[in-house]
């Protein structure tokens, strides 16, 4: 997905990679966000869980990255389908920090998980 996720004028590229590796833990999921520049791409970030001011920790089958939205106005929501057992979860960054990231699930929200298909945890 591309927008401009700095603010900076220039389009970005976020990439989720839903089977990458985080330290020793499989499937944990990442974005990956390659910044504009006037003249390509200035430089890459790699996101997961892990960064400071996610909300969570990166987690066996979470698949961090498995939907990606940068949005114009300089915001990224980013979809875990594993979180919580397969009970799934989002988050929204607001600029090129992490910090003032939010997070939300089904317990966040209201949304009872008894009985849920488990669609998030398909992968190992």
């Amino acid at each position: 997905m591309s927008g401009d996720f700095n603010g900076d004028g220039y389009r970005d590229v976020a990439v989720g990679a839903v089977s990458a590796k985080v330290g020793t833990v499989s499937n944990a999921g990442a974005v990956v966000v390659l910044y504009g520049s006037s003249s390509g791409v200035s430089a890459a970030r790699t996101i997961t869980q892990n960064t400071p001011g996610i909300p969570g920790s990166s987690e066996k089958g979470d698949r961090f990255g498995a939907r990606v939205t940068l949005a114009r106005g300089t915001g990224l929501t980013v979809s875990a389908p594993g979180e919580n057992s397969g009970d799934g979860a989002g988050w929204s960054l607001r600029g090129a920090t992490a910090s003032g990231a939010t997070s939300f699930g089904p317990s966040a929200t209201g949304v009872p998980t008894t009985g849920a298909p488990n669609y998030g945890s398909v992968l190992p």
